[in-house]
């Protein structure tokens, strides 16, 4: 079975604001009966989305990923350029082989691509069809495990990734990282065909605290706790506290 790890890197996290300057993938193939996942190849471009070379660079340029407006300028591909369409295009072909594997991807990841597209107007005939596994969310983690960004989860599961926040490098990582359980006999495939729905913390004011170190934020304009997570999950929530699953989930599919 291949699995295409794949990761953005963009200006900021506001899906509508922000843009993608990054795109990287690397594609395993993982037979259900290997012990561990193989590296086919791997493939990353700075990509300039829209009219990111119009802003100011001192809005976006010193991320934590290091892209300078002198790189992105020089050597990124125009998301209207043919040589981006073949990259794109590419991408796609290994996704939709298996499975698309992506760090905090139903939360970042997919809707920040799902934007780019429509922003650049490019129309994909054949869209990214496969299911997407969350490392941050699927993986069943020990309770040992304490966080879930990327730099502590390669640091727990031995090893440090020498250039985070680079696209390519990323999803190496998130996919080394998963490669320390099955996806099959620890349920992670299983996990991930389920949607994402939100959750709604229903509790006094006294336990905002709780709420909070529960993953929930406040959502201020509709005055709600509120926190995104796949149905499974919601399903099993034991809190302290009441929580009421809200329609319809959130749709999974480019």
């Amino acid at each position: 079975m291949y699995f295409t790890s794949l990761d953005l890197e963009m200006t900021g996290k506001n899906v509508h604001q922000d843009r993608v300057i990054e795109i990287g993938y690397s594609v395993w193939n993982w037979p259900k009966i290997a012990d561990i996942p193989h590296l086919v190849c791997g493939h990353s471009e700075l990509v300039v989305d829209g009219d990111i070379l119009e802003r100011d660079p001192w809005e976006w340029e010193y991320q934590e990923c290091g892209i300078t407006y002198d790189m992105l300028h020089q050597t990124g591909l125009e998301s209207s350029s043919t040589a981006f369409q073949e990259f794109l295009d590419t991408l796609v072909h290994f996704a939709n082989k298996g499975v698309v594997v992506a760090h905090n991807g139903m939360e970042f990841d997919k809707p920040m691509l799902d934007a780019f597209l429509v922003r650049n107007h490019i129309s994909m005939a054949d869209s990214i069809s496969s299911t997407w596994v969350d490392t941050r969310i699927d993986v069943p983690y020990p309770e040992s495990c304490r966080y879930r960004n990327l730099l502590y989860l390669a640091a727990y599961h031995g090893f440090v990734n020498p250039f985070p926040h680079r696209a390519l490098f990323d999803s190496v990582t998130a996919m080394k990282v998963m490669s320390n359980y099955n996806p099959w006999t620890d349920n992670i495939l299983n996990r991930a065909e389920t949607p994402i729905v939100e959750v709604m913390a229903e509790a006094p004011f006294e336990m905002n605290d709780l709420i909070k170190q529960a993953g929930f934020h406040w959502e201020s304009e509709d005055k709600l706790w509120i926190q995104n997570m796949r149905l499974w999950e919601a399903d099993r929530l034991d809190l302290g506290f009441k929580t009421v699953v809200l329609d319809p989930p959130i749709e999974n599919d480019i």
